[in-house]
């Protein structure tokens, strides 16, 4: 579930003086301290900016300023580290100066969007009544019922606008820090070397030193409990790496859609099941298209039943861990303190959203139940940080702003 894109769009963009600096001389930028330099020029345009707007009802012109001094810098720094050579001295400083203003700007960008939502909040008179699924006998579905929540319960609203700014946070790296799947294939065929391996079989001795899967569909590896050719197990590993850094990153879509190129159009399937079921034509006479999974409540018993089977890749444990709310199972591919922050708080807004769904419901149909550990810890951010304060990322913790914004 997203909250409006609106609130977590950037809103800077790099003025036509810092890349006329860049490109005239880097080597001399190189020789100056970058950290010393941009932290004075931040210091100055932050107490002007306050100074040109003091008033109250100038709140978000201050803050939109704050992020468009803080992204000048960062795409002026951006800029000099892709044209300077690595072995020049102050190269580490700079590229040091960069990641501190980066989680500069992302803090002024996760201030704005939290202080706007909680300012709408308090004009609304946010109210923490239920939703009267009997009203006039109409259908609810279960998208409109969590929409319902997201707009009344303004703690699992707020929730999921950390979530989403984590993740464009990680959008926002992910182009540059990851190779291209699609590059390592030349057509949309799924395991091609164990398929050639199978259509020569019998034709030339291939004299394996094990024998591999004989049969193509997606359950053959683990059925037959025989592997794939080699190359194909280093595609598949890479594939399912990229999957779920599209889904830290909040791209199903982008997800799904490399899925189909790389040959897997069945795993796109899987992934498509996360979506909230809701039938318009219940409550109109236009004929409209139904979206998402009537059967979600199955198909999420079998994603966590999946994250729990211990020969499965970790990264592909990691995806149905992340869409059946499992943490234990999420964890693991988990690399850094926001990234473990972005675990926490999916399975906390997961498992808010699945309650409301299976309370408030006017479904006939019996739901497919849950085991037991999805319900028995109800996490909420106070309890997320003492548990991250707990993790092996420690240190990082101490060097991220995000926790004195949340707490």
């Amino acid at each position: 579930m997203k909250i409006d894109d609106s609130l977590l769009e950037p809103t800077a963009k790099m003025s036509g003086s810092f890349q006329d600096m860049v490109s005239s001389n880097v080597t001399m930028l190189l020789d100056a301290d970058p950290a010393i330099a941009e932290s004075n020029d931040l210091y100055r345009d932050f107490h002007q900016a306050i100074r040109d707007r003091p008033a109250e009802h100038e709140i978000f012109g201050l803050l939109d300023a704050c992020i468009q001094i803080v992204s000048e810098r960062v795409q002026f720094l951006q800029s000099i580290v892709q044209k300077a050579a690595r072995g020049q001295p102050k190269f580490q400083r700079i590229l040091s100066s960069l990641n501190h203003l980066v989680l500069e700007q992302n803090t002024w960008e996760l201030i704005r969007t939290l202080y706007f939502d909680r300012l709408q909040s308090n004009l609304a008179s946010d109210s923490d009544t239920e939703m009267d699924v009997g009203l006039s006998g109409n259908f609810v579905s279960d998208k409109e019922i969590v929409d319902d929540l997201f707009k009344r319960e303004a703690s699992t609203r707020q929730n999921q606008l950390v979530i989403d700014w984590l993740e464009l946070c990680a959008a926002q790296q992910f182009a540059s820090k990851y190779e291209q799947v699609e590059f390592f294939s030349d057509n949309a065929v799924a395991w091609e070397n164990t398929l050639m391996q199978l259509h020569q079989k019998g034709k030339v001795s291939l004299n394996h030193e094990r024998p591999l899967v004989t049969e193509m569909d997606p359950d053959a590896p683990i059925r037959q409990n025989k592997p794939l050719a080699d190359l194909d197990k280093e595609d598949e590993a890479r594939l399912l790496n990229h999957v779920f850094t599209h889904l830290r990153a909040g791209q199903l879509i982008e997800a799904e859609d490399l899925c189909v190129k790389c040959g897997q159009a069945w795993r796109a399937a899987t992934l498509e099941g996360w979506r909230l079921y809701h039938d318009p034509n219940y409550n109109q006479s236009d004929r409209d298209e139904v979206e998402g999974n009537v059967c979600r409540d199955v198909w999420k018993d079998v994603c966590w039943k999946m994250s729990q089977d211990e020969r499965i890749h970790t990264c592909e444990k990691a995806i149905y861990a992340l869409l059946s709310g499992n943490l234990k199972a999420l964890l693991p591919a988990c690399v850094t303190w926001e990234d473990w922050l972005w675990a926490h708080y999916r399975v906390m807004v997961d498992a808010r959203s699945e309650q409301e769904v299976r309370t408030t419901t006017n479904s006939t149909r019996p739901q497919q139940q849950l085991p037991s550990i999805y319900w028995e810890k109800k996490l909420t951010p106070e309890m997320i940080f003492q548990e991250l304060q707990a993790s092996p990322l420690q240190v990082e913790r101490n060097n991220s702003p995000t926790e004195n914004i949340l707490s």
